[in-house]
């Protein structure tokens, strides 16, 4: 009753607008549509393919020369998949609103996948909630949020719609055939409608067989088709080169490291703890910490003592109080003793302790794995075996087979028994190591049911899963009951999500808990007794979001994780050009980039995000950065490390940008300023009120629950609401909230409870009903879940989705993110964008707000790429080449005007990337605010940092 209630009232706060707008349809040299109206996508058709476990396949032209009109021919596939398909794709434009598409797909060898398919996505911002239709007629209507129906229509059908603010989508077959209709938004922010068949068994497409996929899509109004070519950025008034520095000045502007107030050397106030939701130091009981960091990867941590100490000045001056030593393994141990990879080498060992000491002394807390990439000889797992283990393969053995967990203890033991004698301490016994996890992304889970393995590591994972049954069950009869079919009296294998029964997949998700407790106990154990190692230790840092999955994180002392926005997809070979992402604005779906991992964040426990990344070359990059740190203070979220800083040793030369590394993008640095002083400095408050989602610690054994069930909800928006997370414990037990929705009846509950259904669409406009009446949100707060606009209840964070704006507005720090034409206003500054989409705000860097201080800092971001970069299509989704220095800037303009108590005194001054100090920039003071003109094309090349010093 209550759900009902709260649900009643909050539908009376939503609605949705209609938009009118032209149609451009331009179509890519690999075939791929993008449909937009007033230069914004809102929809897309391409086509695609899933080997078997749903590994994803594009296709992409031969070469990168312009076809015929017409007429596209592609191929799909990586190097090393064992069938290839061929695309001929025919297109006509058959009158002012609709285009043919033919795809003809022909596997050169047979093609076992789960389907093969040519798609029509549409955004959901303009399409949730609204009706669908098949063969002519209203079939339902398209869920307002994500719910656990991924699956929307899926039958045989000749003609299927979906409605839009924008008018009717509508593809028609020339028969009728299976079509798909799937709420994509729990992978990105569309609808798709997807012809052709589809299996979760997987079904085999013979060797040089073609098959056909035809359709017509009829669009609402007039279009306007294009054919996008490829394309090379140069310098020229709309790029501007420049001038990368490297280094800090000290002192400058740009030093964060007197504004953040580290507390060197790290490891002085003793070991960290766990306290509830937060990390303190055992000196320093009572004071939550918090962590912002980087990574480094492979040959980084191979660097000179004298670059190191360079190295760690920087950092310290960026601002940053944390490192992660990530990919490390190989480049500090012997890679030519065969047999063995666990053994340390001497003078790369000695570059190691150097570079932790140089981090350490400047305040730089770390974090490391037990096991990252080690090359591993499959004779340390399978005495008398040649070759090497493949790293995932590696990974999940751990959990199962004898030898390759006491390789891990070896490693394990002799990278923590060794002394660093620039500290003095074993690597066990260093303060300054706080958190370790046991093994990156080694989560168990499908992979162990899906992916490809070699029959004797198959064996293994058989092998254990069968004497986990016979542990379980005394016998056949009993197994057979519990999962209501007939068993085979030989090895069971293990159920597939799509196949088993209910009964099957409950011991599957025993199965895997199980088997991740056992080990992160197993290693506790060993790490603390055996080495006396007092770091906090956690485990499976990449997803995991389901319900057994946080059955065993309740073990661990915090909880880690990882999310990336615009991680590349690559389309030939891994980690090889060419590549894509969907560079879109993250504004404008609604939902913050990462949001997903605050569900899977424990209410006692604290939650670090060990990678995370908008990456490059994403153009929404300086957004999304500050959307983090928004995220994680509003979150009260322990640590945040960016996905790199550097994957070599190549940090004292300006290079190109590339996917991750901040060392190579002035970009991605610059935006991390703002997340530093909003999240690390404390400038958003964490949100006031917390809403858990409950779980049984019996949730798995009970057989009134779904197996194989999720825990993040449609209402991910709502995290800038209140604090999110999840709560196991048993029925009776305190919840650390102050409303509960529960995955069972079983679940513990908060004071206020509103339902046992936390995940559904209705709880989320529930919750927003509830915290009205309470008057826990403001009758004056904007946040309207239906438009997708949400604003933190003490109004310093908002997202306009339909709008793409963002604002921040707190003392210390204010501005936002917003197109051309749009007005960002707060209560320290007001900023029009003039004519490029910008992310604009301003930082005191002192203690005291905006108004009062001495000195502030003024940020200008548009948008960043090397000069030389190639682009598959002006959208610049699919990258061809990086291109080389120098970074060119996307040129823009926009008007600042900022309230300060002595706006007469104030000096505006360009600063360079070092916070040199170039020249003062021209100000006037209108209606009482200063106000300054801001062009990132000016007389020292591109310009993207101010000063601002009132004297």
């Amino acid at each position: 009753m209550m759900l009902r209630k709260y649900l009643t009232i909050a539908l009376c706060c939503c609605a949705l607008g209609l938009v009118h707008a032209d149609w451009n349809v331009s179509m890519d040299i690999d075939g791929k549509c993008q449909i937009s109206k007033d230069g914004q996508p809102i929809a897309s058709v391409g086509a695609g393919y899933f080997l078997l476990g749903w590994q994803v396949r594009g296709f992409a032209a031969p070469n990168f020369n312009t076809p015929p009109e017409g007429l596209i021919e592609a191929i799909g596939g990586k190097e090393g998949d064992p069938a290839k398909v061929a695309m001929r794709l025919k297109y006509d434009v058959v009158d002012d609103n609709s285009i043919q598409f033919h795809y003809t797909f022909t596997p050169d060898n047979d093609l076992q996948a789960n389907t093969l398919y040519a798609s029509l996505s549409v955004e959901a911002a303009i399409s949730a909630g609204r009706p669908y239709f098949a063969n002519h007629k209203e079939a339902g209507v398209i869920p307002a949020e994500l719910g656990e129906q991924i699956h929307i229509f899926t039958q045989s059908a000749e003609h299927l719609a979906i409605d839009t603010t924008a008018g009717l989508f509508s593809v028609t077959l020339p028969s009728s055939r299976h079509v798909l209709l799937q709420d994509s938004r729990k992978w990105g922010s569309s609808f798709s409608i997807r012809i052709g068949a589809m299996s979760e068994e997987g079904e085999t497409w013979k060797a040089n067989t073609p098959y056909v996929v035809a359709f017509t899509l009829t669009m609402p109004e007039k279009l306007v088709f294009e054919r996008d070519v490829p394309f090379t950025l140069t310098a020229n008034d709309d790029w501007i080169p420049l001038d990368t520095k490297l280094d800090i000045e000290a002192g400058s502007a740009l030093d964060l490291s007197g504004v953040l107030k580290h507390d060197a050397p790290a490891g002085k106030h003793g070991y960290l703890r766990a306290v509830g939701p937060n990390f303190e130091f055992e000196n320093m009981p009572g004071v939550p910490q918090r962590f912002y960091g980087v990574n480094f990867c492979f040959s980084a941590h191979n660097i000179t003592p004298a670059e190191s100490e360079i190295l760690a000045d920087r950092l310290s001056r960026l601002g940053y109080n944390a490192v992660r030593y990530h990919h490390y393994e190989r480049n500090i141990t012997i890679t030519a003793l065969p047999g063995d990879s666990t053994q340390l080498h001497p003078e790369r060992m000695a570059q190691f302790d150097a570079m932790f000491a140089a981090m350490k002394k400047r305040g730089l807390y770390a974090t490391t794995d037990t096991f990252v990439s080690r090359n591993i000889y499959n004779s340390e797992v399978w005495p008398g075996m040649e070759g090497m283990l493949a790293t995932q393969m590696y990974k999940r053995l751990c959990l199962i087979n004898d030898n390759a967990f006491e390789n891990l203890k070896k490693f394990t033991r002799n990278l923590l028994n060794h002394v660093n004698p620039h500290t003095g301490l074993s690597y066990a016994k260093d303060p300054s190591l706080t958190f370790i996890c046991l093994i990156n992304e080694g989560l168990i889970d499908t992979h162990m049911i899906y992916q490809p393995m070699e029959e004797h590591i198959q064996a293994e994972w058989l092998r254990a899963w069968n004497d986990w049954l016979k542990a379980k069950y005394p016998n056949k009869q009993a197994r057979d009951a519990a999962w209501g079919r007939e068993t085979t009296d030989e090895l069971c294998p293990m159920p597939k999500p799509s196949a088993g029964t209910p009964g099957e997949l409950r011991d599957l998700d025993q199965f895997f808990a199980d088997k991740q407790i056992s080990f992160y106990n197993r290693m506790k154990d060993f790490m603390r007794n055996e080495l006396g190692c007092k770091a906090l230790l956690s485990d499976m840092n990449n997803s995991g979001k389901t319900t057994w999955a946080q059955i065993a994180r309740n073990e661990y002392d915090y909880v880690d994780d990882h999310f990336y926005v615009d991680h590349p997809q690559f389309i030939k070979k891994s980690w090889s050009l060419p590549s894509r992402c969907s560079n879109t604005s993250v504004v404008k779906r609604g939902v913050m980039g990462g949001s997903a991992c605050g569900y899977v964040r424990q209410l006692d426990k604290p939650l670090t995000i060990t990678e995370w990344n908008y990456s490059g070359p994403g153009r929404y990059r300086g957004v999304g950065g500050i959307l983090t740190g928004c995220m994680a203070a509003l979150q009260n979220w322990s640590g945040l490390w960016r996905f790199a800083y550097s994957h070599g040793n190549s940090m004292f030369t300006v290079r190109s940008a590339g996917y991750f590394d901040l060392v190579s993008d002035p970009l991605n640095q610059a935006a991390d300023r703002a997340s530093l002083c909003l999240y690390l400095r404390g400038d958003l408050a964490p949100a006031e009120r917390t809403v858990a989602i409950t779980m049984d610690k019996k949730h798995l054994a009970d057989e009134r629950n779904t197996p194989r069930a999720g825990v993040v909800p449609s209402w991910q928006n709502f995290n800038a609401i209140a604090q999110v997370g999840v709560f196991v414990g048993d029925s009776g037990a305190t919840v650390p909230a102050d409303v509960s929705l529960a995955l069972s009846d079983r679940a513990p509950k908060a004071a206020i409870h509103l339902a046992d259904e936390a995940r559904s669409p209705e709880a989320g406009l529930a919750l927003d009903a509830l915290f009205r009446e309470k008057g826990w949100l403001p009758v004056s707060n904007r946040t309207n879940l239906g438009e997708n606009i949400t604003e933190s209840v003490n109004a310093q964070f908002m997202i306009n989705a339909p709008a793409d704006v963002m604002v921040l507005n707190t003392p210390r720090t204010a501005g936002g993110f917003a197109p051309a034409g749009q007005v960002i206003t707060t209560d320290a500054a007001t900023i029009t964008i003039l004519d490029t989409e910008a992310t604009v705000w301003v930082s005191s860097l002192s203690d005291e707000p905006i108004v009062s201080s001495k000195r502030l800092l003024l940020s200008h971001l548009t948008d960043l790429q090397n000069e030389g970069a190639r682009f598959m299509e002006k959208a610049r989704k699919t990258t061809l080449a990086w291109g080389k220095p120098p970074h060119l800037v996307r040129n823009g303009r926009a008007k600042v005007a900022l309230k300060l108590s002595q706006p007469e005194k104030a000096t505006v001054w360009q600063i360079d990337l070092s916070g040199k100090r170039l020249a003062k920039l021209p100000t006037t003071i209108v209606d009482g605010a200063l106000t300054v003109d801001l062009a990132v094309k000016g007389d020292f090349g591109a310009q993207l940092l101010y000063e601002i010093t009132v004297e």
